[in-house]
Order: C-alpha cells, then sequence, then structure tokens
C-alpha cells in the first residue's frame, strides 16, 4: 500500500541527501495506515507530508510568483468564459435568423393565399361589419366577441404569435452577446496587467535558476568527452528524427473515439500495465525491463513516474490537441539518471542499437518514435525550458502503446529539484514558452503615441516577450529613443533573446548603453542586467547605411559579455562609406582578439554561435582569411554558417598552429 508513495519518491527526488526524510516519511505512513485502519483522508495527509518533504519549500518570492500566477489564470478563465457565452449567444442569434428566414416564406405564403381567399383585413372586418360572415379558419383563430379593431388577418396573426417572439429572442440575445464581448474586453485588459506582474515575478526566479543552469551546462560539457558525447546525441536524435515522417500517435480500437473519456481510461490502463507497479514490484513489462538493464549496464538509477494526472492530461490535450487523445505520449513515464554526459549518450546508442535492430526484423515495429535532443548546443534551453536540459525519449513496444523515457544527468535533476519545480510549471501556465505570446513586432515612428510606446517598455521591462522586432523604426534615430530603450533592455527581468534592429542606427553608442562597462560575465551571480539578446540583428537589410556604425571596440564588448549565449550576429549593411569602409575587418579582428583571450583561458568564442552575417560589411581577403582560419579551429566558429558575399572555402576541420592567434600582422604575412 505504499507503492504510490515510493513511486512518487523515486520520481521527483533522487537527491540522496534527503534520502533519510523520505524514509522516516514513509514508514510513518505505513504506521498511520495500520493505526488509522486505511483511512484514504489519512493516506492523503501522508502523501501531502512526503511532497513537502521530497519537493523544497517555497521561498517568499516563490510564493508571490505563484500567487500572482493563479490571479492571472483566474483572470484568463474568466475571459474565457465570458467570450464563450458571447459565443453562445451569437450562436443563438444565428440560429434565430435562420428560423427567421424559413417563417419569412411561410408569411408570404400565407399572404399569397389570404389575396386568393379575399382574407385580408380589411375583407374581414367588411364582412364582420355587414353579415357576421366568418370563414372556419378565421373562426378557429379568433375568439368570439371580437371588436372590428382587434381583427386580424391570418399572416398578422402569424407574424405576432411566431414570428415577433424570435425576434424578441434574437434581440436578447444579440444584446447578451455584445455584454459579454464588452466585458470580456475589459477582462482581457486585467488578465494583461496580471500576467504582466506574473511574468514579472517569475522571470526574476527564472533569470537565477537560468543562470545555474547555464552554468551547470557549460561545466557538464568541459568533462572528459562531456562536448562529443552532447555531439553524438544530436547526432543520433536528428536521424531519427529524418527516418521517422509520420507523428507519433497512441493506438486506437475500432470500439472508442479518439476524444471519448473511454478512449482515455483505457490509454491509462495500458499505461498502468507499462508501469507494471513500479520499479520496485516484481512484475514484469517491456518498459520496466528496459529502464533497468540501461541502468545496470551504464551505472544509472531508474524510476517509474506516477501516472500522468488526469487533470492535466485533459489540460494538455485540450489545449494543444483540440481533444485528441491519441497525441498524449507521456501518460506512463520513467527516468535513467546518469552522472555523466558520457554514460547518458552510451545509453542513448544502446537504445538506438536495439530500435535499428527490431526494424530490421521484417515486420518489426521501432522501438525509438521520436527523440528531443535538449543537451545539444542548438537547443534554446532559455527561451523553451528555463534552462533546464534533458533528453526525451518516446519508445513504443509490442502492444503499440507510447511511453516516454527521460534521460537525466545528475548535476541538472539535482539543480533542478533544488529550484523546485512549481516555477517551471507557472512560467508554463502563462505561456511564458509560447512564441504566440512572447513575439512582439512594432514600428517606433515618430509620431507613435507614447502610450503605446509605454506598453512596449513595460512588456520587455517585466519579461512578458522574449523576441523584439523594430525593424525600420524611425523613432529609434533619436539617442533619446535609443536611452529609453536601453534602459528597459537593462531591467532585470528582461528576458529578450531575439533582438532586431534593422535600418534603426544602433552601432556602438547603442551596445554601450545596453551593458555595464566593467564587462560583467553575462551568468556571474552579481550581475544585475537584462538580457539583450541571444540573437542580435544590427544592420540593414536596404544597405543604406542605416544599420549602424559598429567597431571593433564594440564589437569586442558586445562578445565578450555575451559570449557563451549567441546564437544569431546579423551585422548585414552595417556599412557607412564615411565612417567605417572596412566594418567587416572590425568585426574579424574583434574576433581575433577574443579568440586569443579565450584560447589562453580555456574557453572558446562564441560555442553556441550558429550564424554570422557579414554581407556588405565592406569585409575584404584579410578579414576573410581570419575567419576562415577561426572557422577551421574545433570550438571556436567550427560550426558557424558565415555569410559573406564572398564564399568561405570549405574542407573537413585541420589543426592550425597557434601561431595565427599572435597578431594580425600574421595574417596579413
Amino acid at each position: 500500500r505504499t507503492k504510490p508513495a515510493r513511486r512518487m519518491i523515486q520520481f521527483y527526488n533522487m537527491n540522496n541527501s534527503i534520502e533519510q526524510q523520505i524514509q522516516d516519511a514513509a514508514t510513518h505512513l505505513s504506521n498511520l495506515l495500520i493505526a488509522q485502519n486505511f483511512d484514504p483522508v489519512a493516506v492523503d495527509q501522508i502523501l501531502s507530508q512526503i511532497r513537502n518533504a521530497v519537493l523544497p519549500k517555497p521561498t517568499l518570492e516563490e510564493s508571490v510568483a505563484h500567487q500572482r500566477v493563479e490571479d492571472a489564470l483566474a483572470a484568463q478563465r474568466a475571459v474565457a468564459l465570458l467570450r464563450t457565452e458571447a459565443r453562445l449567444h451569437k450562436i443563438s442569434v444565428d440560429r434565430c435568423d435562420a428560423t427567421l428566414r424559413r417563417l419569412g416564406d411561410t408569411e408570404r405564403r400565407l399572404a399569397q393565399r389570404e389575396e386568393e381567399k379575399g382574407e385580408s383585413k380589411e375583407e374581414l372586418r367588411s364582412k364582420f361589419s355587414s353579415s357576421g360572415y366568418f370563414s372556419t379558419s378565421f373562426r378557429q383563430r379568433n375568439m368570439s366577441g371580437q371588436s372590428i379593431a382587434e381583427i386580424e388577418s391570418p399572416t398578422e396573426n402569424f407574424r405576432r404569435t411566431v414570428i415577433a417572439p424570435v425576434e424578441e429572442e434574437a434581440e436578447e440575445r444579440s444584446k447578451l452577446a455584445q455584454q459579454a464581448s464588452e466585458l470580456a474586453k475589459q477582462k482581457e485588459l486585467e488578465f494583461v496587467a496580471l500576467r504582466r506582474k506574473a511574468t514579472a515575478s517569475v522571470a526574476m526566479i527564472m533569470k537565477d535558476t537560468e543562470v545555474a543552469f547555464n552554468k551547470q551546462f557549460l561545466l557538464v560539457l568541459e568533462i572528459e568527452n562531456g562536448l562529443e558525447s552532447a555531439d553524438l546525441v544530436y547526432k543520433v536524435c536528428n536521424d531519427i528524427e529524418k527516418n521517422n515522417h509520420r507523428k507519433p500517435l497512441q493506438p486506437v480500437p475500432k470500439e472508442y473515439d479518439r476524444c471519448s473519456p473511454e478512449y482515455l481510461e483505457w490509454l491509462r490502463e495500458e499505461a498502468r500495465k507499462m508501469l507494471a507497479g513500479g520499479i520496485d514490484d516484481g512484475a514484469y513489462s517491456e518498459f520496466k525491463d528496459l529502464i533497468l538493464t540501461i541502468a545496470k549496464k551504464y551505472n544509472g538509477e531508474a524510476a517509474l513516474a506516477p501516472l500522468k494526472g488526469y487533470k492535466r492530461t485533459v489540460e494538455k490535450v485540450q489545449e494543444k490537441y483540440n481533444g485528441d487523445f491519441s497525441h498524449i505520449l507521456d501518460l506512463g513515464r520513467g527516468m535513467v539518471v546518469f552522472d555523466t554526459i558520457e554514460q547518458l549518450s552510451s545509453a542513448f546508442s544502446y537504445i538506438k542499437t536495439r530500435h535499428d535492430e527490431q526494424v530490421s526484423v521484417p515486420g518489426g515495429n521501432p522501438l525509438l518514435v521520436r527523440a528531443k535532443d535538449r543537451l545539444s548546443q542548438a537547443f534554446d534551453a532559455s527561451r523553451l525550458t528555463g534552462g533546464y536540459r534533458d533528453v526525451l525519449l518516446n519508445l513504443c513496444f509490442s502492444s503499440g502503446h507510447i511511453v516516454e523515457l527521460q534521460l537525466h544527468v545528475k548535476s541538472f535533476l539535482d539543480l533542478k529539484n533544488r529550484r523546485g519545480h512549481t516555477v517551471y510549471e507557472d512560467a508554463r501556465n502563462i505561456h511564458m514558452f509560447n512564441e504566440a505570446f512572447t513575439k512582439r513586432s512594432y514600428n517606433w515612428s515618430f509620431d507613435s503615441l507614447e502610450e503605446e510606446v509605454e506598453e512596449l517598455l513595460d512588456e520587455i521591462r517585466s519579461g512578458a516577450i522574449t523576441s523584439l522586432d523594430l525593424d525600420y523604426s524611425e523613432g529609434l534615430h533619436n539617442p533619446e529613443n535609443q536611452t529609453r530603450l536601453a534602459e528597459a533592455l537593462n531591467a532585470r527581468e528582461c528576458r529578450i533573446q531575439d533582438l532586431s534592429l534593422r535600418s534603426c542606427f544602433c552601432g556602438d553608442e547603442f551596445i554601450a548603453k545596453c551593458l555595464p562597462p566593467d564587462d560583467k560575465d553575462l551568468w556571474s551571480e552579481e550581475n544585475d542586467h537584462g538580457h539583450i539578446g541571444r540573437k542580435i540583428r544590427l544592420g540593414s537589410k536596404l544597405h543604406e547605411g542605416t544599420g549602424g556604425r559598429i567597431s571593433q571596440a564594440g564589437v569586442t564588448h558586445m562578445v565578450r559579455y555575451l559570449n557563451s549565449t549567441l546564437r544569431v550576429l546579423d551585422f548585414e549593411g552595417c556599412l557607412d562609406l564615411e565612417w567605417y569602409e572596412n566594418c567587416g575587418d572590425s568585426i574579424a579582428n574583434a574576433f581575433l582578439q577574443l579568440a586569443n583571450e579565450y584560447e589562453d583561458d580555456g574557453n572558446f568564442l562564441l560555442p553556441q554561435l550558429q550564424v554570422l552575417n557579414l554581407k556588405s560589411t565592406g569585409l575584404t581577403p584579410n578579414g576573410m582569411e581570419i575567419l576562415q582560419r577561426l572557422k577551421n579551429v574545433r570550438g571556436h566558429l567550427g560550426r558557424v554558417k558565415i555569410l559573406t558575399d564572398a564564399k568561405l572555402r570549405t574542407g573537413a576541420p585541420r589543426r592550425i598552429e597557434q601561431t595565427y592567434l599572435g597578431s594580425s600582422t600574421v595574417i596579413e604575412n
């Protein structure tokens, strides 16, 4: 009866430092179960005690952030309810309109018959006053004793008794729909304000967590064979994605509808069979056998998670998959934790080998159906997971059911457990990892309203947006506006990671305003500045000289500060013939200077950079040669796609003597 508690303990925390606390809590649970005759309320209370023992207690900042997130989510739910109410009223209005169209046809037919039978209102009144004549149909529709003024024709009676109520209902529903829409707009403004506050609170905590995760990632890569192991995982994941052309889905029996609750219950039962009672239970399952084999073979720790919660499953399916439960692939989950990334890479290769063996057999089912490599340097963990990294695999077994296997590095998992999972959940709930909510484009012109500009700057300061596109903003030609933007980017909660400022005259002066003068490391604990971006575009697509004045000192300053995070650097069009004729050479010389510095310290130049755009920057053959040699040195610019007006030579990386790092004179000679 303590199996659920043990499974939860093993999944939520593998940290040995609190192992004794967990054992004491489990023992206490067993004693209370016996003493209280297995009272379910007592069981729930003890399970909550175990959660409190396993998971770290939130700090005051985390509690405040969590409460603000709850307030924002309550406002969001209110907006959704009001919009649903308005939508239902509009549906009713549409139905009334359709009904009125049909009734209009009936009314026209009645009017035509009246004309044929002579039962118009005037004719009926004339017959009533002269001879008291009534047609049979008229007597059936009108009570005796009516005055002449009360006499109605069949058409008028039909309009009063049938059409008029429908028109009244349509008008009433239309008013209700309009009221609900207006309330939804007001509530949405409240939600935006609450989300901004919640995002600012969560972003402050997330930044500290992100700093710790990024430091740990660099340490993991520096361990022996760390970088090579990460490369191997990246290569295998790419091979899997290339070969798997179809999106993996859970099997759907003929007797079930893929959107029905009965189908979800069937999936949950299949997942229970895969978990087979937990890691300590003697029951057999293919999934449990695989993770135990991997853990034993590569010195890892295996654990199985509790079945994914019903509420979270429904929320996820409704939000992402439009109610289709066949898309949910992580009802059954397990994990293996390794000490090093090299062990993780070896275990992943073992799984891939078993996959290839099964596929090679005629009619064999694939084992690996999807792989997410979140240990690669190309994976933007800051934007998508708050800095956390692991490898997620979806495995399909003989029954056809798909489960999720998580491969963790112990240092990452320990850090995650210490920092807590609640912050990540809060960030996910307010869509801090969703591009649809965090991307913003704005044209800051001289005529822009101050309210709009201030709202944009508030979003930047609060961390509500991560991608900012201000291309061709004439308002940024004004140094005062550049200063206002730089101050917003310097806010501690700022999370801008993709910053595009093409044709905005943003060069050395803007960089100096955004970055601290003492060249602190971005990931130092003393750094209180925000992020000015992992993708920075300061050029000009129109090549008209508005891309900003970039010097060697400015580039050196920016790269030294953002060396470990930059992914895209776009200087296209940074060419002012009156000031810097060879801006591209200045950038190349800055890279050469920094390569010298990092080589002495045993570090790499721009280890995560993917794209460097130097088109239309006046790059000369000397600058091209510098970039060519740096590109052929593993660890510096070896993976970078460099865009220039002329092509760089390509070929297998070769070992270069380090004399070229001495000075630019060697290159010129």
